[in-house]
């Protein structure tokens, strides 16, 4: 009897409730973890290039349409006229350029053309038009093999090979052809790959304008702001209309 009181008036002992609380090293690594230099994650790696995409890329440009080997001569050319020096040498002396727009347009393109190959055709688009579009300055018109060649040797000299294309027809007949080949894209393009190349002509447009403003004011060239400046279009649809 006085056993049951006992029992009967001693409280219970019954475990704790459990709380779900971190243990103390995982709470030091949930707390120090800001502030740990961690390695940089390695870079997530790109696909290989679709053979589809790589073989139209590879017939793109009509023999002629090539300017990389012209523009480096007329630079050499008029660095020598008007600044005699070695172009890579002062390049290396000077050291990096100090606005930022031509290097982060060096990286958007090297990283568009890398993970996404066709979007090259708007790179050839848009530059090429470009020389196309020019004031023709010693476009070829000798009828003689041998007056050509020396309108091409006295453009060297002058730094204005550049814009000289071989033939009668001031280039006319290399446009035509390469607007001939684009066309495929036509038929090796897929709706998201079409529609990606025409956004990436609107990004180079938008690039180029900050490119040109910057060198404007690193240069200090005196413009005078229009009254209104046209952007080009809005969105991509509409400069797919500008291209066709």
């Amino acid at each position: 009897m006085l056993m049951a009181q006992n029992e009967m008036s001693s409280p219970s002992l019954s475990p704790a409730p459990s709380v779900n609380v971190l243990s103390l090293s995982t709470e030091i690594n949930v707390a120090t973890r800001p502030h740990l230099r961690l390695p940089p994650q390695p870079p997530t790696p790109t696909p290989p290039p679709n053979p589809r995409i790589l073989a139209f890329l590879s017939t793109l440009r009509p023999p002629g349409l090539a300017r990389s080997r012209r523009l480096r001569k007329d630079l050499d050319a008029l660095y020598d006229t008007l600044l005699p020096v070695d172009l890579e040498l002062a390049a290396e002396l000077s050291g990096a350029p100090e606005g930022r727009q031509l290097h982060e347009y060096c990286v958007h393109m090297r990283e568009a053309v890398t993970s996404r190959p066709h979007l090259l055709v708007a790179y050839a688009w848009v530059m090429y038009m470009a020389v196309f579009s020019g004031d023709g300055v010693g476009h070829g018109h000798g009828d003689e093999e041998e007056e050509e060649e020396e309108g091409e040797k006295g453009l060297e000299k002058a730094g204005l090979s550049f814009w000289h294309f071989v033939g009668e027809e001031d280039g006319e007949d290399i446009k035509r052809e390469f607007k001939r080949r684009l066309e495929g894209a036509e038929t090796v393009f897929t709706a998201k790959e079409r529609r990606q190349v025409v956004e990436e002509a609107v990004e180079i447009f938008r690039r180029s304008l900050l490119l040109v403003e910057e060198l404007d004011g690193l240069l200090s060239t005196p413009v005078e702001a229009p009254a209104a400046v046209d952007r080009g279009p809005d969105n991509a649809w509409e400069a797919a209309d500008v291209v066709q």
